[in-house]
């Protein structure tokens, strides 16, 4: 592995969590970093696939609307590795904390985001995602753990983007 390997293998990586980012702070702009202008989303919960700037836009709204909070976890990213494009598979586990009249609901979703990305003047972005789902599961929330923790945002106002 050379170092022109080492460093896509990098930007590969970093446009995957920069989307786990974007979709859990609720911010598009972010999101729509993870993918070239003309990346598409297919078989994303959706029958017709989903041009990204598009999706960031609805999804960022939609998750900020119906859930308290959400956290994408990836692991497990394998990269195929090829010159002029790349193809990852990452395990992705994600928590969706829902508010209902009848109390909190914990949505755990787990699954496998299944990238192409190329590079483009040098930058390595998603050009198409696939997702599969492994598994879903609902639980009851029952209670907070104890303690004076500062929430997360879902906005700008997050440090991950003012510190």
């Amino acid at each position: 592995m050379d170092i022109e390997e080492l460093s896509a293998r990098a930007a590969i990586t970093d446009a995957i969590h920069t989307y786990a980012r974007g979709i859990d702070r609720c911010d598009a702009e972010t999101v729509k970093a993870a993918f070239h202008d003309d990346g598409m989303l297919v078989d994303y919960g959706s029958p017709d696939p989903q041009p990204a700037p598009m999706f960031a836009d609805y999804a960022c709204t939609k998750l900020k609307a119906a859930y308290l909070a959400t956290q994408h976890r990836v692991t497990n990213t394998l990269i195929d590795y090829r010159v002029d494009s790349a193809v990852a598979e990452s395990y992705v586990l994600a928590y969706h904390v829902q508010q209902t009249d009848g109390g909190k609901i914990l949505h755990t979703f787990n699954g496998r985001w299944i990238d192409t990305l190329t590079p483009r003047d040098g930058v390595w972005r998603i050009q198409q995602r696939i997702l599969r789902v492994d598994w879903t599961r609902q639980d009851p929330w029952h209670d907070d753990m104890a303690g004076n923790y500062v929430p997360s945002r879902r906005d700008r106002i997050d440090p991950v983007f003012t510190t």
